[in-house]
């Protein structure tokens, strides 16, 4: 493999608006009671998001990926990446999605 290949590998990072807009939308189905699959269902029904993101979060979901893992697919940043897969090991990703979301919220304000 030559090195132009490993820069056509790496997936483009998602815009912080689109992330945020994610992250706010799995929070708020979340709190609602919804459950990852759900989620998924909902998105791709109510059309809140674009086709290919649903498409990769089912695919991702139908391999067995955990949530941040689907979410690197998508392009979040590592920092994102990283505090879902610390919430998904010790146990409270709702209340990560909360914090990540005013991160992204400051962020945007910088």
């Amino acid at each position: 493999m030559d090195i132009s290949q490993v820069f056509r590998l790496r997936r483009k990072k998602l815009a912080t608006a689109k992330q945020k807009n994610i992250i706010t939308l799995f929070n708020n189905l979340f709190s609602s009671g919804f459950h990852l699959v759900e989620t998924i269902s909902f998105l791709d029904r109510s059309s809140l998001l674009d086709k290919q993101c649903v498409t990769q979060m089912r695919t991702g979901l139908s391999q067995g990926k955990s949530f941040s893992e689907m979410m690197e697919s998508l392009g979040c940043s590592s920092a994102i990446v990283t505090q879902l897969s610390l919430a998904e090991v010790h146990g409270n990703l709702h209340l990560s999605l909360g914090k990540i979301e005013e991160y992204l919220d400051n962020l945007a304000k910088v």
